[in-house]
């Protein structure tokens, strides 16, 4: 009875001995946060589009839909009947007298046209209207998207990148492990 107990007490003091070598052994570490001084901060710079729409605006001259001067086709007529026989007297030196005549008969047409809506702005046949669109104007941006930042501690040097500026100081953690032997 007496050889157990010392047994069991010479086991206990023991294991209560390595404690701390086991502990150490076992990957037992000192963690803490510290300062290093920062040394050298350079921004890093990426050229991005911007987009800035701008409202274009002018005035459109819009003819009256309804009233007897918009329905009056005889400006066109008269253009397309006078075109037609300009464009057959021309076209008798050559063959093609009916292409003549129809290209003349439609250019007249369209320069009639063109002569009612002159007509229709003198005699206020119409009314101006203020049209917009969005126009797209992109231009170059430059944007700080981080930081290459130089920092010491401990007298040795060491970088890293940063989303924002450290300022002087830069918190590093800082970590003491003992060295196994």
């Amino acid at each position: 009875m007496k050889y157990s107990n010392l047994l069991t007490a010479v086991i206990t003091a023991g294991a209560i001995m390595s404690a701390p070598a086991i502990a150490n052994a076992g990957g037992y570490n000192d963690n803490y946060q510290d300062y290093a001084t920062v040394t050298h901060v350079a921004p890093i710079v990426d050229v991005v589009q911007v987009n800035q729409p701008r409202r274009e605006c002018w005035n459109e001259y819009v003819a009256n839909t309804h009233g007897p001067g918009n329905r009056d086709l005889l400006p066109e007529g008269v253009g397309a009947a006078t075109g037609a026989v300009l464009g057959n007297l021309l076209g008798k030196r050559h063959r093609d007298r009916d292409w003549a005549t129809a290209a003349g008969a439609v250019l007249g047409g369209a320069s009639g046209h063109v002569y009612k809506k002159r007509q229709q702005r003198r005699n206020g046949d119409g009314h101006y209207v203020e049209r917009c669109r969005e126009v797209s104007d992109y231009r170059a941006e430059e944007r700080v998207v981080g930081y290459d930042v130089s920092y010491q501690y401990n007298g040795r040097t060491y970088q890293t990148r940063t989303a924002q500026h450290p300022g002087n100081q830069i918190p590093v953690n800082v970590s003491v492990v003992p060295q196994a032997y």
